[in-house]
């Protein structure tokens, strides 16, 4: 099931990123979602696009690191972001996670890579009744450490980060190709950003 369930959810966040999950979403989790490319399949990358400035939110969440990929028909050093993305809350085990800058062919959307082979994430079912909304959101308690929390919209606790994601959520999209919603909310130094 969840990373996370019931109790304090969202542990001691200092920052979140959320992302609402639509159905392509769930597939790339199980690593299905190539099957169907044509009904939002497609690689196994969360897409995080519409942000004023995601590589800001990337760095606030994981440091830098450099990697080598094809930009321009030619292999470049990037920046990336490189963490860790434990399976709950406190000492546990963790996956190696990066979030990578845009493709050439998708020139506006950030990554979060390869989420089939993180198993907080893969093992993940969803959770939203009908007129609800299944929402994953990344915690961050300590520098270069996510914690995935599955929840819906619906049944999150109160408080600041419900607040802002139901906020986002009814907010018009920056860009019409920006189906989910999704944000950013630096909770010690309070700003955010969103789609």
């Amino acid at each position: 099931m969840a990373a996370v369930i019931g109790g304090n959810i969202f542990g001691m966040a200092q920052r979140i990123l959320f992302k609402t999950v639509p159905g392509g979403d769930w597939r790339k989790f199980t690593g299905t979602s190539n099957n169907n490319p044509s009904a939002g399949g497609g690689a196994r990358d969360l897409r995080y696009n519409g942000f004023n400035d995601f590589e800001l939110v990337a760095s606030a969440l994981f440091p830098t690191k450099l990697i080598r990929r094809t930009r321009g028909g030619a292999p470049k050093l990037i920046d990336a972001y490189q963490g860790s993305l434990k399976h709950t809350f406190g000492p546990s085990l963790s996956d190696e996670a990066f979030f990578e800058n845009p493709t050439d062919v998708r020139g506006a959307e950030w990554r979060f890579t390869k989420v089939s082979g993180k198993s907080p994430i893969a093992l993940a079912v969803p959770q939203a009744g009908p007129s609800d909304t299944d929402i994953l959101v990344l915690v961050q308690e300590n520098a270069g450490e996510l914690v995935p929390v599955f929840t819906t919209l619906n049944t999150m606790p109160p408080g600041p980060i419900a607040t802002f994601i139901a906020q986002v959520c009814s907010a018009p999209r920056k860009s019409r190709s920006d189906a989910t919603a999704a944000g950013f909310l630096d909770l010690v130094a309070g700003w955010n950003d969103h789609n």
